[in-house]
């Protein structure tokens, strides 16, 4: 079956398994991603499914609860959004945008890296006052 998928330098997709094998092991020296004994990989068998099936998986980035809780803050901000006109002329009403920030509030990965509130609603409304009051402010400031 493994021959069905692999397919290095043009070679037909009808190889043996011992070819494919082959194939792959001279693939990976030839990019130098394989040498010698690298990671104590050297059963080719071994070499080859990791190849295809790629690295492990990483461990899930979002608690069971915070799925849950950004799948009904998607299911509101998505179900107010369409109930309005959001054209370019008229913009996303600040209250949908708020829906839209609550579900990305429910992750707490990367929470220290989100925009505060005016960035937030300048990213949204796209309200030019808001750009005047971020450039007053910078101007008391120094």
């Amino acid at each position: 079956m493994i021959k069905e998928y692999v397919d290095f330098e043009g070679r037909d997709k009808g190889m043996s398994y011992a070819e494919c094998e082959d194939q792959v092991l001279r693939y990976l020296q030839k990019r130098a991603l394989l040498s010698e004994g690298a990671d104590g990989l050297t059963d080719p068998q071994t070499i080859l499914t990791l190849f295809l099936l790629g690295p492990a998986l990483l461990p899930p980035l979002l608690t069971d609860e915070e799925k849950a809780a950004a799948k009904v803050a998607f299911a509101e901000a998505l179900k107010a959004s369409s109930e309005v006109d959001m054209s370019v002329e008229v913009g996303m009403p600040l209250d949908i945008a708020q829906k839209w920030a609550a579900m990305r509030d429910c992750v707490a990965l990367g929470r220290e890296y989100k925009y505060d509130d005016s960035q937030s609603e300048y990213h949204y409304t796209k309200n030019p006052e808001l750009l005047v009051a971020a450039l007053a402010a910078l101007d008391t400031e120094s």
